[in-house]
């Protein structure tokens, strides 16, 4: 049996910027213990899930990025983009049969 890892087991980045990514992060637990921001109709159900919940435009807490709502798009992307900046420089890209399991 091939093992499966999940994108937050692998180091992935996670981003986040509407209200069905963020369920999708809350029922995956992937927010226990992580600073978040969302919609604020919905940052009770971060709490629930044991985030740390604060207003703000982007927040990056690892590799995950989550912002308020579509309008703090600028904000959103320069965070994005300066977690992948932080990544380190790939040399070589795998084909997929070398893939991690």
């Amino acid at each position: 049996m091939i093992p499966r890892y999940t994108h937050a087991e692998m180091g992935r980045i996670w981003s986040d910027q509407r209200r069905y990514e963020t369920w999708l992060l809350v029922e995956a637990d992937l927010l226990r213990g992580r600073t978040a921001t969302s919609w604020p109709s919905i940052r009770t159900d971060l709490r629930n899930a044991g985030a740390d919940v604060v207003d703000r435009a982007a927040v990056t807490d690892g590799n995950l990025v989550t912002s308020r709502n579509p309008d703090d798009v600028e904000a959103f992307t320069s965070a994005l983009i300066d977690l992948i900046a932080q990544l380190p420089e790939v040399r070589q890209v795998r084909s997929p049969n070398k893939l991690p399991a």
